[in-house]
């Protein structure tokens, strides 16, 4: 077993949301080889992916079908999800939290966050 057949075998795992295999996607990282054991780490696009269990037994399979079918395979996850700005322009300096709201029914989005806002307001005015 080499680092090159574990990337070989890996190529053959899509990502299904975007529709490309983990190795030409970069989303294999710190591959270890001892001897009929190896370990990587699969570097997801968010933390709560839902297909996470999906790739983990593709990437599973093809190292058994296509490696070593007696591998102990040891896949780590991980998200790459920080994105830094290019310029360090901060939009909204001193705002904690953001609160979206949505309503399918017009006027009710507007009214509640005229009520978070008046409250906010309120709480400011009365520091």
């Amino acid at each position: 077993m080499t680092e090159a057949d574990i990337l070989k075998a890996l190529s053959n795992v899509q990502d299904p949301d975007l529709g490309k295999d983990l190795v030409t996607l970069k989303m294999v990282k710190d591959i270890v080889i001892d001897d009929n054991e190896v370990s990587f780490t699969i570097v997801l696009t968010t933390p709560a992916c839902p297909l996470k269990e999906t790739i983990g037994k593709a990437s599973e399979n093809a190292i058994h079908t296509l490696v070593n079918k007696n591998a102990k395979v040891n896949i780590n996850f991980t998200a790459q999800t920080t994105t830094n700005r290019k310029d360090a322009l901060q939009l909204l300096t001193g705002v904690k939290n953001i609160i979206a709201v949505v309503s399918g029914k017009g006027g009710v989005g507007k009214v509640l966050l005229l009520q978070i806002w008046h409250w906010h307001w309120l709480r400011v005015v009365r520091m």
